[in-house]
């Protein structure tokens, strides 16, 4: 498309990708990252009608599969990888099976050292109106990435794939009124089909639940690099402490976790100067500072109340050291 008519942006940032795009009086914008704590990953697609009329708008998200997981294998072994999978279409995502002759054994059972592995793409907050399996099918002979024939055709053809190479292609059909937006995810992942089925159901509220994982995001971001900065602090004062405990001073904003490296340090300094005194006096050192510590680290690390948590920290400050 000509850039005088097409405007795209891409932004990479720390847990995240996102791509703005604007054609025709549609704008779009798509992120993609993996929410905390999970292993699968989420493309949160919002679209909106910027022109003055009712638009038709037919959406396809793409997924190209390996054949196998382990690369040698789906990039060399062709006569074996290209002749063991099968996509089938369940609900609102597809399942890809690799090794699918051997779905009907027992599950935890292996043949030959091998199982079914299931991979799957979905779609969440919209109606999935058809899909395809098979990527020959999708992009087309002669067409490719830029021209694939499913999305020219308008309507996938609702067939999967058995052996050769498999995909997840989903096309969705909106209707926006002038200035609506929706918003749809996709997800994909390595995934046993019920474990799949759960995920994909958890977004049906798409716009609530991504919100809520990027702003997850957004504040693990935030105190990685409040971290960096109370490390650096510390590494300023020759002090250096193991990360659970540094974890205790990050606060959600960077003045409070400044004020609480900044007592902190005065805590520890005053500590190491009051247990070098005791070493010069000879006298053995108090219960909590030396070898017949009756608290733990852990103990420690477990009281809740913060105040009462730093005293006991710099009361038996070896044991961070």
């Amino acid at each position: 498309k000509s850039l005088d008519t097409y405007n795209s942006e891409c932004h990479h940032g720390t847990a995240y990708t996102k791509m703005k795009a604007v054609y025709d009086g549609i704008s779009s914008e798509v992120r993609y990252y993996v929410p905390l704590d999970q292993s699968y990953e989420v493309w949160n697609l919002g679209i909106t009608n910027d022109s003055d009329r009712e638009r038709e708008l037919t959406v396809t998200g793409y997924a190209e599969f390996t054949n196998n997981s382990n690369y040698e294998q789906d990039q060399v072994n062709l006569q074996y990888s290209q002749f063991i999978t099968r996509t089938v279409f369940c609900e609102n995502r597809i399942r890809q099976m690799i090794h699918a002759n051997l779905d009907k054994i027992e599950n935890g059972k292996e043949i030959d050292h091998k199982t079914v592995i299931n991979r799957f793409f979905g779609l969440a907050g919209a109606k999935a109106d058809s899909w395809c399996g098979e990527k020959e099918e999708f992009l087309g002979r002669y067409h490719g990435y830029g021209n694939p024939k499913g999305v020219e055709d308008g309507v996938l053809n609702n067939r999967g794939n058995y052996n050769e190479n498999g995909c997840g292609a989903i096309s969705t059909v909106l209707h926006l009124k002038p200035g609506e937006t929706r918003e749809i995810a996709f997800l994909v992942g390595m995934k046993e089909d019920d474990e799949a089925a759960e995920i994909v159901a958890g977004y049906e509220n798409t716009e609530e639940v991504c919100k809520k994982e990027l702003e997850e995001l957004k504040r693990m971001n935030a105190r990685t690099e409040l971290a960096k900065t109370a490390r650096k602090m510390l590494a300023d004062d020759n002090i250096n402490i193991p990360d659970e405990l540094l974890s205790n001073l990050v606060a959600d904003d960077a003045d409070r976790t400044k004020t609480a490296v900044e007592s902190f340090a005065k805590m520890y300094k005053e500590a190491v100067q009051a247990a070098v005194k005791e070493a010069i006096k000879g006298k053995p050192p108090k219960a909590g500072t030396g070898g017949g510590n009756t608290i733990t680290k852990e103990q420690i690390m477990d009281i809740k109340d913060p105040i009462e948590r730093q005293k006991m920290i710099r009361e038996n400050i070896n044991l961070f050291q």
